[in-house]
């Protein structure tokens, strides 16, 4: 990759940066701002491995990794008490399997592939492969937690036990989604390009770009790489994110042909409404609590449960209005960036949630694993914080919206699915959803109170 001939250069340039850094926040910090800005005097130096100089005492690395088991052990122990909704997985399985001849289409390629490799060790065994891929998103859950155990990145010892505690607690939270979704892996690629966004951005700019080539969302998150117009490293993240997506788009069309690249996007043009969106809680609401009559939910071509009915097309434009202001929002971010230089890495990283909440809210589809999305990030995010409110708040609101979406699916879906049938999976979708319509203020609460001339000065 071409980063790896400039790296030289990039660490003379980091090793400057953290010495302005230093001086900067040694003399100016402002003790009672909310602000969630870097302290590089907490921070190892750049030209260090950013995964070598964990705050951590040995006490803690034990606590944590018994908190660790002790959650996945109840997790496991949920999934063989309870009867779980399997068809997601066993959907892999049968299109590798070639019974569905357009089978995972839907998925960009890339973000199929771990799917292939479970199944080449499956012996095409049904049973087999669903445990296998469990484990495969275990070890995955597990790799995260050690790059979050041994990050150089913690602004303390307090916030980096938080993290990690929150990571470990949060598969329990998400429940069978967390090994039964390949929608982990982009979002764990994102976590890790976090990380990597205070030490090594061309390499991070290359996880982001390759995590949008499994997922797609991951893409608008590339507006947290532009720097101010007279940096040479605003060119070589924007040129590596770019070039990774060239790359790997070759290599699809090559191997599995230009209509396959282009699946996803003929897909996602024919979705309609899905029960479970933001926009379609008040029609879901409705149907059950007396209008049960008026609306009716289909399995669509698009995989997935929507609903037809008064207000649908009304709902549809406004997530097509709020999806346009979430990009505007996020191109208009970057265009500050790059005019007045107010980039930091910490200020990525709130943008980077802001953006995924705003997501969220505008799609016209929410699926049971998108609360995956938000978990690795977060993870991130606490392990930066300083004590401030907002990154606190998100943590315990994502962590009630992940049990939350488990009542809603499996345990009561069928109130969602028949309208008027029952009201308790209603309750639940309702009360999540608007969760995450606070979550989303919230967050752009805490973006807007982000302090740039602070970070201008920092990254000079």
């Amino acid at each position: 990759m071409v980063w790896v001939a400039n790296h030289h250069d990039e660490q003379q340039d980091c090793n400057k940066q953290h010495h302005m850094h230093h001086k900067f926040y040694q003399g100016s910090i402002d003790k009672g701002s909310l602000d969630f800005t870097m302290t590089p005097a907490a921070t190892p130096p750049p030209s260090s491995l950013a995964f070598s100089q964990s705050q951590l005492r040995p006490a803690d690395r034990v606590g944590l990794w018994v908190w660790w088991f002790a959650c996945h052990l109840i997790l496991l122990g949920v999934l063989a008490t309870t009867e779980i909704p399997e068809g997601d997985i066993r959907y892999y399985f049968s299109s590798l399997r070639g019974e569905f001849p357009d089978g995972l289409t839907e998925y960009p390629a890339i973000g199929t592939w771990p799917a292939h490799v479970v199944f080449w060790f499956s012996h095409r065994s049904t049973e087999h492969y669903l445990a296998m891929f469990g484990g495969f998103c275990m070890v995955i859950d597990g790799l995260f937690f050690v790059l979050l155990l041994n990050s150089g990145a913690a602004r303390s010892r307090k916030s980096q036990i938080l993290a990690a505690g929150f990571w470990a607690v949060f598969a329990v939270c998400t429940g069978h989604v967390s090994v039964q979704r390949l929608d982990l892996v982009p979002a764990v690629l994102v976590g890790v390009a976090a990380l990597l966004l205070f030490y090594y951005p061309r390499i991070s700019s290359a996880l982001l770009g390759t995590a949008t080539m499994i997922k797609l969302w991951p893409g608008v998150l590339a507006i947290g790489l532009v720097r101010g117009y007279k940096r040479k490293a605003t060119y070589w993240c924007i040129a590596v994110f770019v070039g990774t997506i060239i790359g790997l788009s070759a290599l699809v069309a090559m191997i599995s042909g230009v209509q396959r690249l282009l699946s996803p996007f003929t897909y996602q043009g024919v979705r309609g409404l899905q029960i479970e969106s933001i926009a379609a809680t008040p029609m879901i609401v409705r149907g059950a609590f007396g209008a049960a009559a008026e609306y009716s939910v289909t399995y669509a071509a698009s995989k997935s449960y929507e609903i037809t009915g008064p207000g649908v097309d009304a709902a549809i434009m406004v997530t097509n209005v709020l999806m346009f202001a979430t990009l505007v929002f996020a191109v208009a971010w970057a265009l500050r960036g790059f005019v007045k230089d107010t980039w930091s890495p910490d200020g990525s990283l709130i943008m980077w949630v802001t953006l995924i909440f705003m997501l969220l809210v505008a799609n016209k589809v929410f699926s049971p694993q998108y609360i995956l999305w938000l978990g690795p990030i977060m993870a991130v995010v606490l392990l930066r914080t300083n004590g401030s409110k907002y990154p606190l708040a998100l943590a315990w609101l994502m962590l009630l919206m992940a049990v939350l979406g488990q009542i809603v699916y499996p345990y009561y879906y069928d109130d969602v699915v028949h309208p008027g049938t029952g009201t308790l999976g209603v309750i639940g979708l309702a009360i999540r959803n608007g969760l995450m319509v606070v979550s989303m203020i919230v967050s752009l609460m805490w973006a807007i109170s982000h302090r740039p001339a602070a970070n201008a000065q920092a990254n000079a």
